[in-house]
């Protein structure tokens, strides 16, 4: 989850105007090369994650939230977003690589 772990990041950061710090990564168990093991995030999983940077920035999270990341998802891998749901695992299901 290596190259779309990073261009979601940086389309996180410009739909919602938020500077992602290095330590704001997803919450996944990675090994020490980086890798993710264990279960695959969840959609939903991001979308929480987004909400809880936007709050650790200050930010309020809009009401429109789920939609605007759903849509990034989406562009990341080149996918209509109704394709994307809550329980979408960004891995298996989407083809985050």
């Amino acid at each position: 989850m290596g190259i779309d772990c990073l261009d979601f990041s940086h389309r996180v950061e410009k739909e919602f105007g938020v500077r992602l710090k290095m330590d704001e990564t997803f919450p996944v168990e990675r090994d020490v090369k980086g890798r993710v093991v264990g279960a695959d995030i969840t959609a939903g999983a991001v979308v929480k994650w987004v909400e809880a940077t936007l709050i650790k920035h200050g930010k309020a999270v809009p009401e429109d939230c789920w939609p605007r990341v759903r849509v990034c998802i989406a562009e990341t891998v080149q996918i209509s977003p109704e394709d994307v749901s809550l329980e979408s695992r960004l891995i298996r299901d989407i083809g985050f690589a």
